[in-house]
Parts: C-alpha cells; sequence; structure tokens
C-alpha cells in the first residue's frame, strides 16, 4: 500500500509540472527554452515531453548551475517547508528568510527580502526550477536531488577565518569532519538536537558553523567546509545580490591600447609560431603531451617563457590552427610518433585582416580553449610535473567556468576581491570548484589576450563575447589600420611604424631578421637574409623594386649595394635536373664546384666546359654547395629561378561541425510542442476514418484541401510503425496524399494505401 501511494503522489506531482508548463505564455515558454536549451533536440512534440526532458536528473544539473546564492538558499528554505508536496505562500518564506539574511546585513527589512524573494522566483520560474501557482510557490521533484549536498544556507565565513577554524579543533571534532568528508557530507547522529548537550562535539561544531543541523538526527557539513577540506579556498558566498546585479555591462567602451596590443601581440606570436612549426613539427611524447624539448625550442625561437607558450598553444588548438596528429609531409627525421603541426585551416588565417585573425583567436578562446594552464609545472600524481597537453590538465568545463568568471570581471571588475565575490553569488556551484590560482591565472589569461585591460577593467572585446555579439566589430574599431611602408636606415636596419599588411609583412620577413618584434618593429638586413631571398626566388631587381615600392622617403644607397653585392655571386652557377645538373659561364667556378663534391655523394661530371651532370637529384646537389660556401641556384627548363625551400607540414583538418546547423531554434521548439499538443487534443476529441471507410477518408481529405483545414492523420511509416502527426492538406492526387506537416512547416507526401486513419478536429 505504501508503494502504491508513493506512486500515485509521484505521477500527481508530474502532472502539476506540465499544468504549470501548460499555464505559461508564448513569451515565459520561450524564456525558459532559452535558459534550458538541453530541450530543444530534438524538438519536443507536446507540453508532457517537454516536462520529461527538464526533469531529466542531467538537465536538472545542467539547471541549476545557473542558480545564484539566493536562489539555492530560496529552494532550501522552501523545501524544509514542504514546496516539494504543496504550495508555499511568500510571506513564509520571507519569515524564514529574514533572520538568515540578518546575520549578513542586520539592517536589512521585510519589504527587501520580500523582493529579493519575488525576483528570485521569476528566476528560478524561468530555469524550470520552482512552479509558481496562484496559491504558492511549488519545486519540481528532482530539483533539490540536482543541488550538490551542503548548500544550506549557513555561517558565511572569510577563506582564512575557516582555515583557522579548522586548524583549531580538537582531535575529537576533527575526526567528525573527517568522517562525514569521506563519508559523503551527511551523517546521523543523536546529538543534532537543539536540546544536546552543548558540551558535545557535535553541538559544538554546529555553534562554529562547521556543521549544519538538518533535522534532529542529521548533520551536513557546509559545502564551503568541504572545499576547505580539498584544499580550495573559495570566496565566502553572499547570499545578498551585489551592487551591480542584475549585472549591467558597460557599453560603448573606448579602444583599451594595452588590451589591444596585447591582443595583437598574440596574433603576431601566433603567425610565428605556425610559421615554426611548419618547418619543424613539435615532438610529442607517448601520451599526447609536448616533449619536453620542443618546449624549450619553442620558447627560444619564440622569446617567450612557458607560460606564455602554454596559453599561446592552447589557443592555437581551440581555433583549430594547429593539431595533434601526422603531418605532411613528415620530418625528415620522422619517427613514427604524432607531431604538433599548423592544420590545413591557418593557411587561410594566416591571410586574413589582423583584427579578424585577433578575433577568430578570442572567439576560440572564449568558447572552446579547456586546457588548465596554471597546472603545468605542477606535480602529478605520480610527482612528475604536467606538462604542456598532459591529458590531466584538461578540463572540460572550464569555458563554462571561464565565462562566469569573466562575467563577474565585467560587471565588479577593478579589484580581484570583487569579482571573487560576485562570481560566489552568480554562479555558487561553480565557485566552490574554482581555486584562488585558477582564478588567478584566468584572468591573467584574460589580460594576455586582450580581453581585459591591465588593471581588471572590461574591454568592448569581452562585453561582445558576454552577450553573445560578434566581437568582429570591437577588434576593428581598436586594431590600427595596416600600414604599407617601412623606413629602411642607413645602418641597415628597417623600421616599421604599425603592424603590416600580411602579404607585406611575409616578403618583409624573407628579406630581413625581426630584430625587435611588436606593433611598431624593427627588421635587420644582411648578407644572409638578401641570399635567403634570392633562395626562394627572387631576384636583385625585384627586391630593390619592393623596397623602393614600400620605402618611405628614399631607398639608402647601402641598402642598394647590399642588395647588388648579395646578387653578384649568386646564381653564378645554375642547376637542373638530368638526374640534375649544373652550368656555369665561369668554368673555374664550375671546377670549383665539381671539387667540394670531395666525397663523390654527387657524382659530379664535367660533360662540357660550362655544364657538369650529377647522380642525385637537385636539391641535394644545391643544398651541398651551398654547404660548401657556393651560392648557387635551381632553375626550371626556361632558366627560371625555382625556390627549393620545402613545403610546411599540415595536418588535414576536417571544418568544423557547426553547432547552428543542429541545434533547434526556439521557434521551432514551441512550435512543434504547439502541434503536438494540438495533436493529443485532436486525437482526444477527433471523429476518425479507417480504411474500411476509403471512400469517406479520401472526401475528408479533399474536403481539408478545400477548406485549408487541419486533420489529425495516422500512417505506417517506412520502419512498418504507426505514427500521428497534425498536418494541413494541400493535394490528394496519383495516389498520395500532400500535406503540411504542422511541427515542421514542410510539405510530406504519404501513400494513400499506407494512410490508416484520418481524424477531423472538433471545434
Amino acid at each position: 500500500m505504501g508503494v502504491k501511494l508513493v506512486y500515485i503522489m509521484a505521477h500527481s506531482h508530474t502532472r502539476s509540472f506540465v499544468d504549470w508548463l501548460r499555464s505559461l505564455d508564448q513569451q515565459a515558454l520561450a524564456a525558459l527554452l532559452g535558459a534550458r536549451p538541453d530541450a530543444l533536440a530534438p524538438p519536443p512534440p507536446g507540453i508532457t515531453s517537454l516536462a520529461e526532458r527538464l526533469l531529466l536528473p542531467a538537465s536538472l544539473r545542467r539547471a541549476v548551475l545557473q542558480a545564484h546564492a539566493f536562489d539555492i538558499a530560496l529552494l532550501h528554505v522552501a523545501a524544509s517547508q514542504g514546496a516539494e508536496f504543496s504550495p508555499i505562500v511568500a510571506p513564509d518564506l520571507v519569515q524564514s528568510l529574514l533572520p538568515i539574511l540578518q546575520r549578513e546585513a542586520p539592517e536589512i527589512t521585510t519589504q527587501r527580502v520580500a523582493t529579493l524573494v519575488e525576483q528570485s522566483q521569476e528566476h528560478l520560474a524561468q530555469l524550470g526550477l520552482c512552479m509558481n501557482f496562484s496559491e504558492g510557490m511549488m519545486i519540481p521533484r528532482g530539483v533539490m536531488s540536482a543541488l550538490p549536498s551542503g548548500l544550506e544556507p549557513a555561517i558565511a565565513f572569510e577563506p582564512s577565518q575557516l582555515q583557522s577554524q579548522l586548524d583549531g579543533l580538537d582531535q575529537k571534532q576533527r575526526a567528525i569532519i573527517d568522517t562525514l568528508n569521506h563519508g559523503g557530507g551527511t551523517g546521523t547522529t543523536r546529538d543534532a538536537a537543539i536540546d544536546a548537550d552543548p558540551q558535545r562535539p557535535i553541538p559544538q561544531l554546529i555553534a562554529k558553523g562547521l556543521l549544519l543541523r538538518i533535522n534532529e538526527h542529521t548533520v551536513r557539513l557546509p559545502a564551503m567546509v568541504r572545499a576547505a577540506l580539498r584544499g580550495l579556498t573559495p570566496a565566502a558566498p553572499t547570499l545578498l545580490p551585489p551592487d551591480n546585479w542584475p549585472p549591467v555591462y558597460p557599453q560603448d567602451l573606448a579602444a583599451n591600447d594595452a588590451a589591444t596590443g596585447a591582443g595583437l601581440e598574440i596574433v603576431r606570436l601566433m603567425r610565428t609560431v605556425i610559421e615554426y612549426l611548419g618547418q619543424h613539427p613539435g615532438v610529442l611524447v607517448k601520451s599526447g603531451a609536448l616533449a619536453q624539448r620542443t618546449t624549450q625550442q619553442l620558447c627560444t625561437a619564440l622569446e617567450i617563457d612557458q607560460e606564455v607558450l602554454a596559453q599561446l598553444l592552447s589557443v592555437a588548438v581551440a581555433a583549430r590552427l594547429i593539431a595533434r596528429g601526422e603531418p605532411q609531409p613528415l620530418p625528415a627525421s620522422d619517427t613514427g610518433g604524432d607531431y604538433l603541426a599548423p592544420t590545413s585551416q591557418a593557411d587561410a588565417w594566416m591571410t586574413q585582416p589582423m583584427a579578424k585573425q585577433w578575433a577568430h583567436l578570442l572567439e576560440s578562446w572564449w568558447l572552446q580553449a579547456n586546457w588548465a594552464l596554471w597546472l603545468i609545472g605542477t606535480p602529478d600524481a605520480k610527482g612528475q610535473a604536467h606538462k604542456i597537453f598532459s591529458a590531466d590538465t584538461i578540463l572540460r568545463d572550464l569555458p563554462q567556468r571561464r565565462q562566469a568568471l569573466l562575467e563577474a570581471a565585467a560587471a565588479n571588475g577593478g579589484s580581484t576581491k570583487r569579482i571573487e565575490q560576485a562570481l560566489a553569488f552568480a554562479h555558487p556551484i561553480l565557485a566552490l570548484n574554482i581555486s584562488t590560482e585558477e582564478i588567478e591565472a584566468q584572468l591573467r589569461n584574460a589580460m594576455w589576450i586582450g580581453a581585459l585591460g591591465p588593471d581588471l577593467a572590461p574591454t568592448a572585446q569581452l562585453v561582445a563575447l558576454i552577450q553573445q555579439d560578434s566581437v568582429l566589430p570591437a577588434c576593428e574599431a581598436a586594431t590600427p589600420d595596416p600600414v604599407e611602408y617601412f623606413i629602411p636606415q642607413g645602418d641597415m636596419t628597417v623600421l616599421v611604424p604599425g603592424p603590416l599588411s600580411p602579404k607585406i609583412e611575409a616578403e618583409l620577413k624573407l628579406l630581413a631578421q625581426v630584430e625587435s618584434p611588436g606593433l611598431a618593429s624593427v627588421y635587420r638586413l644582411n648578407d644572409a637574409s638578401i641570399r635567403r631571398a634570392l633562395d626562394a626566388g627572387r631576384t636583385a631587381a625585384e627586391i630593390k623594386e619592393f623596397f623602393h615600392r614600400h620605402t618611405l622617403g628614399e631607398l639608402p644607397q647601402a641598402v642598394g649595394f647590399l642588395v647588388d653585392d648579395a646578387a653578384r655571386k649568386h646564381g653564378s652557377i645554375r642547376g637542373g635536373a638530368a638526374l640534375s645538373y649544373i652550368r656555369s659561364d665561369d668554368e673555374a667556378l664550375l671546377q670549383e664546384a665539381i671539387r667540394a663534391d670531395s666525397s663523390h655523394r654527387l657524382g659530379l661530371r664535367r660533360i662540357a666546359p660550362s655544364v657538369a651532370i650529377a647522380q642525385v637529384p637537385l636539391v641535394q646537389v644545391i643544398e651541398q654547395l651551398r654547404a660548401a660556401g657556393l651560392m648557387p641556384v635551381a632553375e626550371d627548363d626556361q632558366g627560371v629561378a625555382l625556390d627549393l625551400r620545402p613545403a610546411p607540414s599540415r595536418i588535414p583538418l576536417a571544418p568544423a561541425p557547426q553547432a547552428s546547423s543542429t541545434q533547434p531554434s526556439i521557434e521551432a521548439a514551441l512550435k512543434a510542442i504547439e502541434a503536438g499538443d494540438a495533436l493529443n487534443r485532436a486525437a482526444e476529441h477527433a471523429s476518425t476514418t479507417t480504411p474500411s471507410s476509403a471512400k469517406e477518408t479520401l472526401g475528408l481529405l479533399r474536403a481539408a484541401v478545400r477548406a485549408n483545414q487541419q486533420v489529425m492523420l495516422g500512417f505506417v511509416d517506412n520502419t512498418g510503425r504507426v505514427q500521428r502527426i497534425l498536418v494541413a492538406p494541400v493535394d490528394v492526387s496519383a495516389g498520395k496524399l500532400s500535406a503540411v506537416e504542422a511541427a515542421t512547416d514542410k510539405v510530406e507526401h504519404f501513400p494513400l494505401h499506407r494512410i490508416t486513419e484520418v481524424g477531423q478536429i472538433q471545434g
């Protein structure tokens, strides 16, 4: 009998949730679906289906993460008064919450608490975590189970005070705390009653605020105490909202020069790391982490430390510019393992304007970057230091935590403590799992990429990310226009007064060495850099023409002399494929080239005064002669210089899946719910015909076409199952029915012999 009674109550309560959902207007239902997007796919075929999805434990666990501290306190107080069984009126909730809030703010008034209760009920209803009836507030079953234990309103400690309290416990008290912590946080005892002996350990712990009295037989560890026992020091949870609540984010922010400089420096570094890894793919250890030697090589090549490298690679992977896998072509010293190398998408990114490059990095970082960078270098479970890309440093919910933290920073910036307190109120469940180290690392990371200014001030880019707007306009407004000129000096330095366009920058990097990187940069010309450009197929005339076209003012004569001097000897030896050959009008120089093959690895043999052939591919001939100090250049069959530099390695990458293409819209979900409910009503009240009266069925379908009337249609699908849908017939001919399905607004075709019933909607 007892089991049957429980079943009836649960069924009745589920119907109450369905009835409450059905009572919502379209605007309120749309707001609920917007807050619970996991209920949208596929579009729910009716309110009953929607209710079942919203009450799934996994869906509820995601929903409670959006509840703020006062919401959770209200849920606990309402549940203690029986809100899971019957409605609780607001005045009773206010009277229960008033003494709790007075511990935090003694001056708080009943009216203020009543306002907070009303606002919280609206917020919880939008999340589908409470039902507001005219008789009072109810809590759907499963909501309280989705909340982590220990979140009941408790004494709020500052982290240092809490640790001091724990350190000051005697042996018995500490044993009780540790036992409860290892046993799930909740325990039963005879000392939990209000009139229990105050000298006993349990009443003493309750008085200190280190235990919660649930009832006269049950106690529970507060969530903040459990976090402290895990070594975390979250900010004290406050039940009263911060001053800027609901959060209002600053609009029309002026460009933050420091943040812009930081962000565009990341763009420059990203281009550099793509170029470097394209020529030298990074070696990975078997676990998938970046080898320490590769880490050191990258830090040296980019002139950055390991923390910046980890941040850079994390964003690069999130942006799908770099990946782990098998690059093509493989390195010459391939050992059979995976590498870190640019993807096939990196080339398109490299050609984009700087503002668009920065915007792509920001959006990818905000939504996808999930490496716990603050753990790199700390010991893992085996006592070995975490490396970049160690599996243990991946946190799946890190983007969600980053977004919550930076939302608090955007609305309450300027002070780390204010940000922590705002986070503890707005996202108390997330905040309990975020360490001080993570908060500091995340804020540094946001300043590094240009989402926050050096003083933790929000930028226009961060506000756009929070509001799910395109961040590109803010990046374009902040990014200086690219320059197409530079200033060569007589000392062979080249001053660049601003960011160059990608094409000009790539050419200048070929001709000169970067000496001082940044938005305003300095390059240096020398014999080796000019020879590098000549090796790549540039001629002296083309190099000087490039300098003349992009030089501000006059080109110093010394630069022209340097180019001419390097070109005078360059290309005196010409090579081609015979298997390969070399030629030179200078017979003495050709003989010197033959003598350079002292080991006879090339098999050079003179076949004419100015021509010699080799027994190896041309690229090997060119490499060995250059190593011997000569300056040959490759040519094609027309005598045009060739660039024999190896193609950069790339990892083929499939296009990223588009979430928008699979996630139904709120409008589609509302239409499906409406169509599903209409179908259910039609099934209950429709007069139906069956294949035994085919003439009547055809007549009803044709009448529906003429009247543009919806009908309930039963049919056998391709799998042999009988389906019921709501349709508006548009044509009956050629042995089939063409009709618009109400849930999707799409025209579907149904063979007449598969139709099992037609329901005429009454009223």
